[in-house]
């Protein structure tokens, strides 16, 4: 069960390195999610089982993302 948030509730991030469930969950909950390639996911192996909003090379990079993505948003 996902929980519904009013539009006043600032942007949710997910950054994880597992595509096949928390990419997953956050995709279905409506939740921006970034794809880590630091972890379970190997692109050799294909494109992920789930689609993130952006793919990752590290945690630094995908917060660095989000940083400049809200930036964007808000100017």
């Amino acid at each position: 069960m996902f929980l519904s948030f009013s539009s006043s509730v600032s942007p949710i991030y997910l950054t994880s390195r597992h595509p096949s469930t928390d990419i997953a969950g956050a995709n279905a909950a409506g939740w921006s999610s970034v794809l880590v390639r630091t972890g379970v996911y190997d692109r050799a192996d294909g494109p992920p089982t789930h689609s993130p909003t952006y793919e990752a090379e590290n945690v630094e990079a995908a917060v660095q993302w989000a940083i400049d993505r809200e930036a964007k948003r808000a100017a």
